[in-house]
């Protein structure tokens, strides 16, 4: 009858002639007393375990027996040389340890709330994906999104920079003032990694206006047959092909194929949100379709539609393309500026505001005013279009879009007349 193999007791490693510290001598000893008795108290319970028929395994346990081993010599053993290691490592400074790394479970815990907040409160509904040379075009909802940026945020969080200043709001929690500390240091650590996801999720966004003529642009609904209409199809791959190869992103996001219309929960947040998302893309893309050489580029109507105001004045950075898709310059550019003052009316110095993120220092008529002439396909349209300008909120409902919109403004304290006169625009 063979004997069953017995647990080895570990073994202690000689004590090399350097000398160590203290308090590390303690902890190695403490380690091994409580690695010791840990192996003493679990040699009888897995023989008995091994021992015992499969039906004792599954439901007739011993809870005598196991009082039993806890109380006895064994179990009183491993809780001594447990109480020592705890007492031992709680007294043991952090410096002792040495460099301490960033606690990763806090950090990725934090990171997921953090990235997936913005994701979903300050993103597009979807977006288009695609390679790095604009090919492989995918249209992904917010989950995906998530997915994709995650990486990205990881990575960046990683480096020294970000492990330097997240070490330095860890020690927040140490401080004497324990109870105003605890909030300022989650604060801290929340604007670090949002600082990190603002950086790690970039995503290009179109602004042009539609096809007037059959087929026209894709919808939503058009998506999986958009290589049926090559012209339209055309400009999807054209806009993404210049956002990877021009600027760098993988990310997209157009009104005709990334908002589904026929939900009305996803045409409200879409239309509400649709001026933060042109402010929280990295780079807007502005094709002027009716465009060929620069010198008549303020004769185009991208000019006088009453959407692409807000596209001219949210995003921070705009980058303007003629109709074969060659670039005419950027925002920044003295000669495009002038360019849209010739064709709009609106100074430069109004233009730094609102692509600073200040429209609200540009006085509320003015931003009114610049509305005026623009033209829409639905009279509603010229209220909604207006609201981030505006800065106001309404929920979507059209045919009820002024009866919405009027209280609004009179609690800003406008003039009734200003509005009546804008929406009155003929279209």
């Amino acid at each position: 009858m063979s004997t069953r193999p017995t647990l080895p007791m570990p073994r202690r490693k000689a004590r090399k002639s350097k000398a160590v510290p203290e308090e590390n001598v303690v902890s190695d000893t403490g380690s091994q007393d409580l690695l010791s008795a840990l192996v003493t108290f679990l040699q009888p319970v897995i023989r008995g375990y091994a021992a015992s028929p499969a039906s004792d395994k599954a439901s007739d346990r011993n809870y005598h027996d196991d009082a039993q081993l806890i109380n006895g010599l064994e179990g009183k053993n491993l809780l001594s040389a447990l109480t020592a290691f705890v007492t031992v490592a709680m007294r043991t400074p952090p410096e002792a340890h040495g460099k301490q790394e960033v606690p990763r479970s806090e950090l990725e815990t934090k990171t997921l709330i953090v990235a997936r907040a913005h994701v979903f409160n300050k993103m597009p509904i979807h977006l288009l994906a695609f390679d790095k040379t604009g090919s492989r075009i995918e249209r992904i909802d917010r989950n995906k999104i998530f997915s994709c940026i995650l990486p990205g945020v990881f990575a960046k969080t990683a480096g020294p920079e970000f492990q330097s200043a997240w070490a330095e709001a860890e020690l927040l929690k140490d401080s004497d003032f324990r109870v105003l500390s605890g909030k300022f240091r989650s604060n801290k650590m929340k604007e670090l990694l949002e600082g990190i996801v603002q950086q790690s999720v970039n995503y290009a966004i179109l602004s042009h206006t539609w096809m007037r003529d059959t087929p026209g642009d894709i919808t939503f609904q058009d998506w999986a047959t958009r290589e049926d209409n090559p012209r339209g199809n055309t400009k999807i791959v054209k806009f993404c092909e210049v956002a990877a190869r021009n600027h760098n992103v993988t990310l997209g996001w157009i009104d005709t194929v990334c908002i589904n219309k026929d939900s009305s929960s996803e045409l409200d947040e879409s239309i509400r949100s649709m001026y933060n998302w042109y402010r929280g893309a990295s780079v807007c893309i502005t094709f002027l379709s009716e465009t060929a050489n620069f010198p008549d580029a303020h004769r185009d109507s991208w000019f006088t539609r009453g959407w692409t105001l807000q596209e001219l004045l949210a995003p921070a950075c705009s980058v303007f393309y003629n109709e074969n898709w060659n670039q005419l310059g950027s925002s920044s550019d003295v000669i495009i500026q002038s360019v849209i003052q010739t064709a709009c009316g609106i100074t430069s110095r109004e233009l730094n505001l609102s692509w600073s993120g200040k429209i609200v220092q540009i006085p509320f008529s003015r931003r009114m005013q610049m509305a005026c002439g623009r033209q829409i396909t639905r009279e509603e349209d010229t209220s909604y279009s207006l609201m981030g300008i505006l800065g106001v909120d309404i929920s979507i409902a059209y045919e009820k879009c002024y009866r919405s919109l009027q209280p609004q403004l009179q609690f800003e304290g406008k003039s009734p007349p200003i509005i009546t006169g804008i929406l009155s625009i003929p279209i």
